[in-house]
Order: C-alpha cells, then structure tokens, then sequence
C-alpha cells in the first residue's frame, strides 16, 4: 500500500504502480474544471489526487484492465470521495459524453519497444491508447480540455498532432531528472479555442542525488506525500 496525507493506493492487482508521472500530473494540472475524465486510470491515483485537490468536482475513471479497474474501485472506498470519483472498464473509443477535462497518464513505449505477455508491459505500451486515440476522443465528444504527460522526445510529434486539432497548448512544463539532465517528459494542457500566451515552466525533481527531492517539487506535492 502506497500512503499519502488523505488518501492511500493499493497496488497489487493493478499492472501500473504509483510513480513520479502520475503523481507530478496530479499534482501540476490545474484542478479547476468540475467534470473530468481519467483515461487509462490504472490505481485511480490521478482520480483521487484531483478529487482532492477540487471538492466539486466529479471523476469518471476508466481503464481497459480489469485489474486495473478492480484496484481503482477498491481506492475508491477506501477514500473520501468516492461518491464523486467513479470507476468502469471502459475503451477510449467508447467515451461520448462531454468533459471540462480529460486527464491521462498513458503508456510511452510506442514503436521503441515491443511487449510481451506481461501485464506491465502491456499497460505501458501504446497500442490501445495512442495520442491520436486522446486526440480523437477529446475532439469527437467535444471535451474542453486535454492534459497528459508524455516523454520530452516525443514532443514534436505530439506538436503536429495538436496542430491539427481545435485545441491550443495553455500550459506546459519540462520535467527534468537533474538540473544536469535534459528533460525526460513533458506534461501539457490543451484547452479548445486558447488563444492566449503558453504558460511554460521547468521542473527538476531531484538536485542533490538519489531521492534528495528538489524544493519546487517538493512544494508541487506537498499536499500528498507523507
């Protein structure tokens, strides 16, 4: 069991375990909207983290794992929201109704690698959720906003993909492992019709060794972590 300040994660069933991505996402996005949607929930941790962070809004999350589903609705009990977070096995491509928001923390290995029968491995391959598939979804149920967080190198990808649509980058933000390092992922908000300045920032999350936290990213979760 993972424990944070309100809330703790139960992980065994769930191929995808409580990590620095989904924890900076659900930290860093803005928690404004009252109508959101989790894509690729795998633990409900990103669910949870918003409904905490928003106590009006409302949270449908969904996974194509059963696992995976089983593991959410499980921390979805044992939290104190679970009248506004809700948890089903559901595809991507099935999603029609609207949303403020849709968040996900979806698999990287995309053509790099190749999976096996492993559940992890599965989980974090992009077969079933391509960008294109968030892309597609967010345009055909007419969502307001998009946020996710993908590797840094794929950016420009991702940039022609978002060009094409009806929503514009609002916010993003470089994750870098060290001050020394390039940045490994890139989280962003996509909003339909922005028109206004990019909001861009840069985090690091460790700047003295191994899990010697830095002091930015220990004020992002600091509403979290025990």
């Amino acid at each position: 069991m993972f424990k944070f300040k309100q809330f703790s994660i139960e992980q065994d069933k769930s191929a995808m375990k409580v990590g620095t991505d989904g924890v900076l996402l659900g930290a860093w996005v803005d928690a404004l909207r009252k109508r959101v949607l989790d894509i690729g929930t795998g633990t409900g941790l990103i669910a949870l983290m918003y409904a905490q962070r928003n106590l009006e809004a409302f949270i449908n999350a969904i996974d194509i794992d059963l696992g995976a589903v089983e593991q959410a609705e499980d921390n979805r009990l044992m939290s104190p929201w679970q009248d506004r977070v809700s948890v089903k096995k559901c595809n991507a491509v099935d999603v029609d109704d609207q949303y403020d928001l849709i968040i996900s923390n979806p698999p990287f290995f995309n053509d790099t690698y190749h999976p096996f029968d492993d559940q992890r491995d599965i989980a974090r391959h992009e077969a079933d959720l391509t960008f294109d598939t968030l892309m597609d979804v967010l345009e055909k149920t007419g969502s307001k906003a998009l946020a996710a967080i993908y590797p840094a190198n794929r950016w420009d990808d991702l940039m022609l993909r978002i060009e094409k649509s009806t929503h514009a980058i609002k916010r993003m933000c470089w994750v870098h492992p060290t001050p020394q390092k390039p940045a490994r992922r890139i989280m962003f908000e996509l909003e339909k019709d922005f028109e206004g300045k990019i909001r861009e920032e840069r985090i690091v999350i460790e700047d003295g060794g191994r899990h010697h936290y830095s002091k930015e990213y220990k004020e992002l979760t600091k509403d979290f972590y025990l």
